[in-house]
């Protein structure tokens, strides 16, 4: 014979089932709140890093004999670079193409190339 499971199982079972539930909301909610602050933080990098670039090519793009920067850390094949003036590309990483990154002049945009999709800024001086 068949015995029906007891009230204490049965709210026991109620009970740790919308505990988990809540953590697991409460975990994909601290996911993407996460995440949206890493890109904010990352897209204020980007912004920063293009700011120091246009400081140091004002002063030194004349000076500079080689159109490749050197890549100098294990996480330089991540970022990409490039210098243009006038249209004409004077400095980029080795890993940046030689057509422009982005379709804007200035802000934050998304592109694609060799089958990697890259976060771009771009800065006018």
């Amino acid at each position: 014979m068949l015995r029906s499971p007891s009230l204490k199982r049965r709210i026991l079972f109620l009970a740790l089932s919308a505990i988990t539930l809540i953590w697991v909301a409460t975990a994909a909610f601290v996911y993407l709140d996460a995440q949206e602050e890493l890109d904010d933080v990352l897209d204020a990098h980007l912004a920063q890093t293009a700011s120091l670039l246009i400081a140091q090519a004002e002063h030194e793009l004349d000076e500079i004999e080689t159109e490749h920067a050197p890549q100098l850390h294990k996480y330089s094949r991540h970022v990409a670079f490039q210098i243009w003036e006038n249209g004409e590309l004077h400095l980029h990483s080795a890993n940046a193409p030689d057509t422009p990154l982005a379709a804007k002049d200035h802000g934050f945009s998304n592109a694609t190339f060799n089958d990697h999709k890259w976060r771009v800024f771009s800065a006018k001086d």
